[in-house]
């Protein structure tokens, strides 16, 4: 018994030792990046990440506009541009538009996502989508 309870602090104090961080859910830009500059086919891990942020963003907006809130973008569409949410963020990205652009290499890919929405499916004031 003893033994393995050594085992196990000798296996934490390597691992701790290793720097080994806690593994973050968050995708940030200095991530994605390499797969839009070297013109990578994007993994589907990757694809289905981004899609997973845009279909957030989406029952955020219907939220929203279900309590009678103001909508946070205003696609004509459920789903914008037909979901092509790589298509959108990778636009955000490559052309620098936005409130928080230029962004930094530590940005989180759904704040840009984000931007990439509201710049694409701006509210008028007052405007329903």
């Amino acid at each position: 018994m003893h033994h393995r309870i050594a085992a196990a602090v000798l296996a934490g104090a390597a691992l701790i030792s290793t720097g080994v961080a806690p593994a973050h859910a968050e995708m940030t830009l200095r991530q994605y990046q390499p797969y839009l500059r070297r013109g990578h086919a994007l993994p589907v891990a990757i694809r289905d990440y981004v899609d997973g942020l845009g279909t957030g963003f989406v029952w955020a907006n219907a939220y929203q506009i279900a309590r009678k809130r103001p909508p946070i973008f205003c696609s004509p569409e459920l789903k914008p541009r037909g979901g092509d949410y790589v298509a959108l963020l990778d636009g955000q990205i490559t052309h620098h538009t936005g409130v928080r652009a230029p962004y930094a290499a530590d940005t989180a890919l759904a704040m840009v996502l984000l931007d990439a929405l509201v710049n694409e499916f701006p509210c008028k004031d007052g405007s329903k989508p």
